[in-house]
């Protein structure tokens, strides 16, 4: 209930504070190129101390009119707001501290003993609270987005936003000219090698997919596996073709909040469904592309179990909750700590592990196609369910995601079976007395 009630206020805020759809304040005063990447610099292109002053020079007023810029064109931006959301603002600030205090309010009156005796009563309480809170904040919202003249001012605020990017990227390409200067002709080559790779490292961690992160270098070096021409010559091609990539989804990303103005604008809610969509399809790129990088690299380590080593610190890395340890792998583990298993227990539950481990693999391919395919909608579907509200009257449908709902159906049904097998094998007392395994609370 807390949770679904933040997300409310999210949302509540996100309204009457005219934020506009897909516009985020941070991205106007991102760096392309930081000062600290000059000791990359230096080192790609043995720079004297005349040359590194000047890139350190070049890099900081690169850093100066970025910061200096976006703070003007966010001062712009934030002046273009509907009459009366400022008003709508303070009033979501009220109904925030209200949920705020909820908590402490019912904790008050359980100290005072309105509860004794009643268990579910304080739950109760809770919820209803709750629920009127909700209530009220959701009234709030429907007064903001009923406001006059949101397409206009969101329409206004994109146009800011696009004629600053136009201004940070003429600022980059200044940069561009002035380190390019001062790598000379000789060393052309390798300035293009540096600001390919700096460029593309600091696109890569931008994502928000998972495995959008997910740079395919990052486990070789991890696992000190790079080595042998081939995978240079592989990760030369794939960074130059993961850069067109990383733009593509950059500008599919920067088109966002002028689409939502123009949908806003037309009360059109499919216009933004679609532009969400767009948006998502360029990250999906970029993450396919980050794994698609990982399977190259695979085939280059002659060793099988270098490969899967490989492999594996890849998914962790990009896919953390796909390689995480299962809970009956957590729970079997526990098991064989135990020092009162006989040799026969024991023998049973280490088969038994290394039964789940084998089959973990499958499953956790299983989730990884999930994953892929699901996953992007289900952030597309939360996208376009924020700002529903702007387009009364129009039905909001979820895509869905049934492989990742599928997947885990599958997950858990894996985990019960291994877990019914262990309770098996042990007693009573010793499948109570594992971590994890108790469904009812002991009470002292």
């Amino acid at each position: 209930m807390l949770r679904s009630t933040l997300l409310v206020l999210t949302l509540a805020s996100t309204v009457v504070g005219a934020t506009l759809p897909g516009y985020r304040s941070q991205d106007l005063g991102r760096l392309e190129i930081e000062p600290s990447d000059l000791r990359t610099l230096a080192a790609a292109l043995s720079l004297d101390g005349d040359d590194a002053q000047a890139a350190h020079a070049a890099m900081n007023t690169y850093r100066d009119a970025i910061t200096e810029g976006s703070k003007t064109a966010r001062t712009e931006i934030g002046k273009h707001l509907v009459k009366g959301a400022a008003e709508l603002a303070r009033s979501v600030s009220a109904r925030r501290a209200m949920v705020n205090s909820i908590r402490d309010s019912i904790d008050a009156r359980r100290r005072a003993g309105d509860f004794t005796g009643d268990p579910d009563a304080m739950r109760e309480a809770f919820e209803e609270a709750m629920a009127d809170a909700e209530r009220e904040i959701a009234e709030t919202r429907e007064a903001g987005a009923r406001l006059p003249g949101w397409g206009e001012a969101f329409t206004t605020q994109a146009q800011l936003i696009e004629a600053w990017y136009a201004v940070s990227d003429a600022q980059l390409q200044v940069l561009r000219a002035a380190l390019g200067e001062v790598a000379g002709e000789n060393r052309q080559a390798a300035f293009e090698k540096w600001w390919l790779d700096t460029t593309v490292d600091h696109g890569i961690v931008r994502g928000r997919l998972a495995g959008e992160r997910l740079d395919p270098d990052a486990p070789l070096e991890e696992l000190g596996l790079r080595k042998g021409p081939g995978l240079a010559i592989v990760r030369m091609q794939w960074r130059a073709d993961h850069a067109k990539l990383l733009a593509a989804r950059d500008a599919a990303l920067r088109s966002l909040p002028l689409d939502a103005a123009n949908a806003i604008e037309r009360g059109k809610i499919d216009l933004w469904r679609r532009a969400v969509e767009r948006s998502l399809t360029a990250r999906e790129a970029v993450r396919d592309h980050a794994w698609s990088g990982v399977q190259e690299r695979s085939l280059f380590l002659g060793d099988a179990d270098e490969a899967v080593a490989y492999r594996d610190a890849a998914i962790k890395l990009g896919y953390p909750a796909v390689g995480r340890r299962d809970r009956a792998m957590r729970i079997l583990r526990a098991a064989l700590a135990r020092t009162d298993l006989d040799e026969s227990q024991r023998a049973m539950v280490l088969a038994l592990q290394l039964e789940h481990r084998a089959l973990s693999r499958e499953i956790q391919e299983h989730h990884l196609a999930a994953v892929l395919a699901d996953e992007g909608q289900l952030l597309a579907d939360q996208d376009v369910a924020r700002v529903s509200v702007f387009f009364p009257g129009q039905k909001f449908n979820a895509r869905g995601t049934p492989q990742l709902a599928a997947s885990s159906a599958e997950r858990k049904k894996f985990t019960s079976d291994t877990l019914t097998q262990l309770q098996s094998v042990m007693t009573e007392t010793q499948w109570l007395q594992l971590p994890g395994t108790r469904t009812q609370p002991v009470r002292d």
